[in-house]
């Protein structure tokens, strides 16, 4: 009877030691299940914080068989011929379509939209960054091939070593390919062409570049924005249709922009951003590092750095520090003596926390942050006041 005693009390010990084992693992179960739901939630509230939802969308409905010019609200102009628009089939869209542009020239937008200026790991120094994309009623509407858009985005300091990028939304974010010149130069060429073929005495005067004077436009408030229908440019060889456009007689807007301005072809919808690959004699490596303080208090933070019209994505080292580079045994390459601005922003019971911190960099640094609860104004108002 002893003996049966045992092992009836050996079993209930064993069958109490799994069922408590088994609710230490539930639990530990329950609490990863929590802290990827948590992680999933920050990066969800941080991507809302920081989109191209953010900037302004503006609309304009466009007859797809006139040739139309439309002006965005920061100076953006769009140059449609007609018949540029097709549908999925390759049809050319004889209905209404409907042309959206989102502008982002500025550094407070860039930041907003949460845009960053890489090309396959290789730093750019962006001068502006647009969104282009149309529909007609249900219909898919592309670009026509070979019938690009024309886009002058206005600039106060032109470099032609520009090139138009292409977006290309990936998980890490948006990376800039397929780069393509810029038709300044082509304008410019063009120009003298001109002079060089015409006598002294019939040489034209270009004066004023006021868009309202110059393009004449009248306010659509059906579109949001700016339209006019312009005539077809002649032909003349060896030169794109829109370089051939902005040097038409009877449109000297351009004649006088094409040197304050970025002028290039859209052979597809999406984002074009002008960029450059960095380039500044100043450039060595240094070492930078960013101290996050109370950073083990948040599962996800995002940092940025910005720096001679770069914006760099950061990421947490294994040590807990922050970089800007590809890895922990990389240094980062930077022109010493700029002005750097860096802020880092993360979510803690649904809450945004904020620090930001504007620096000169230099040979050996470490930027030292500390994330404090915010509001969403609060946090833009901060870096409206140093970008």
């Amino acid at each position: 009877m002893k003996t049966i005693n045992q092992v009836l009390s050996l079993l209930i010990v064993s069958l109490f030691l799994f069922n408590c084992e088994n609710s230490s693992s539930s639990n530990d179960v329950k609490e990863e299940q929590v802290e990827e739901i948590d992680l999933k939630d920050q990066v969800e509230l941080l991507s809302k914080l920081y989109t191209p939802d953010n900037l302004p969308e503006q609309s304009f409905k466009v007859k797809p068989n006139k040739d139309t010019s439309l002006v965005g609200e920061n100076g953006t102009v769009i140059q449609i011929f007609k018949n540029s628009f097709v549908d999925e089939n390759g049809e050319i869209i004889t209905e209404a379509v409907e042309v959206t542009l989102k502008e982002a020239l500025d550094p407070l937008s860039i930041v907003n939209a949460g845009l960053t200026t890489t090309s396959n790991g290789q730093k750019l120094q962006t001068g502006g960054m647009i969104y282009l994309n149309a529909k007609s009623g249900n219909k898919t509407v592309s670009i026509a091939e070979n019938s690009p858009l024309g886009v002058m985005i206005p600039n106060d300091d032109i470099n032609l070593e520009m090139k138009i990028f292409k977006g290309e939304q990936t998980e890490k974010g948006m990376n800039w390919v397929a780069p393509e010149s810029l038709l300044n130069e082509d304008i410019e060429k063009l120009k003298k062409i001109k002079n060089e073929s015409k006598p002294k005495q019939e040489e034209e005067k270009v004066e004023g570049n006021s868009i309202d004077a110059i393009f004449g436009f009248v306010d659509s408030t059906e579109a949001g924005g700016f339209v006019k229908e312009v005539p077809r440019p002649e032909d003349v060889p060896q030169f794109g249709r829109f370089t051939k456009y902005v040097e038409q007689k009877g449109t000297n807007y351009f004649s006088v922009d094409h040197k304050t301005s970025y002028i290039f072809e859209m052979k597809d919808l999406g984002w074009a951003n002008i960029d450059r690959l960095f380039s500044d004699p100043r450039t060595q490596l240094v070492e930078l590092l960013t101290e996050i303080k109370n950073a083990s208090e948040f599962d996800k933070v995002y940092i940025t750095m910005v720096i001679s019209e770069m914006y760099l994505p950061g990421y947490q080292m294994k040590n807990g520090d922050f970089s800007f580079t590809h890895g922990d045994t990389e240094k980062p390459k930077l022109p010493v003596g700029e002005k750097a601005v860096i802020f880092a922003t993360a979510y803690k019971n649904n809450k945004p926390h904020f620090d930001i911190l504007t620096t000169q960099i230099k040979e050996k640094e470490t930027i030292t942050l500390n994330l404090a609860e915010t509001t969403e104004d609060e946090l833009r108002t901060k870096l409206k006041g140093n970008l």
